[in-house]
């Protein structure tokens, strides 16, 4: 494939993507298997989506990077054994990742939208205090990061109480499902 057409089918991947562990590891594969001809390209489109998609899909996307990121590390956080050529990319996804961090948080919980604070932040943190018990991280940028995530929910509390009319029914039946399918 050609980064074209390698960009054309992430894309396609991550905009089918679900909560579903099968849907997940559908993506993680593909982006490792292409991470040495085109890793810059995977991650693009990733975080690229993560930008524009809607607040469940952002957090599908957010399960993912952590599902890619702990494929490339074993469970006590050093490299998984692998060749060269897939060790260098995972150095290349965990790179991009770090530089790449406080952006993703920024999509999945926007600043300025308080339903994603409400639905998002609880799941992000969780993901964020898994990385910093694998040590993925520096402990500090992560705390930054939670921290900033704890403000805007605290500011939640100044603000008028939350209405479900802000969703559609058929939103809340999918986010039911998909937070369902990531606790199983």
């Amino acid at each position: 494939m050609d980064p074209f057409q390698i960009r054309l089918e992430c894309l396609s991947l991550v905009r089918r993507l679900s909560a579903s562990q099968q849907s997940i590891q559908k993506v993680v594969d593909f982006a490792m298997r292409h991470a040495s001809s085109a890793a810059d390209d995977v991650w693009d489109c990733l975080v690229s989506e993560c930008a524009r998609a809607g607040l469940n899909a952002k957090l599908n996307i957010l399960f993912l990077l952590d599902a890619l990121l702990l494929s490339i590390v074993d469970p006590v956080g050093h490299a998984a054994s692998c060749n060269a050529a897939q060790a260098q990319a995972s150095a290349a996804y965990l790179a991009m990742a770090l530089r790449d961090l406080r952006k993703i948080v920024d999509a999945v919980v926007p600043h300025d939208r308080s339903d994603a604070v409400r639905l998002n932040a609880g799941s992000t943190q969780k993901v964020l205090e898994s990385w910093r018990s694998l040590q993925l991280f520096d402990s500090e940028l992560l705390r930054g990061i939670e921290d900033e995530l704890e403000a805007r929910k605290n500011s939640l509390a100044t603000e008028a109480p939350h209405k479900l009319a802000d969703f559609s029914r058929q939103d809340i039946q999918r986010r039911m499902e998909e937070d369902r399918e990531r606790v199983s």
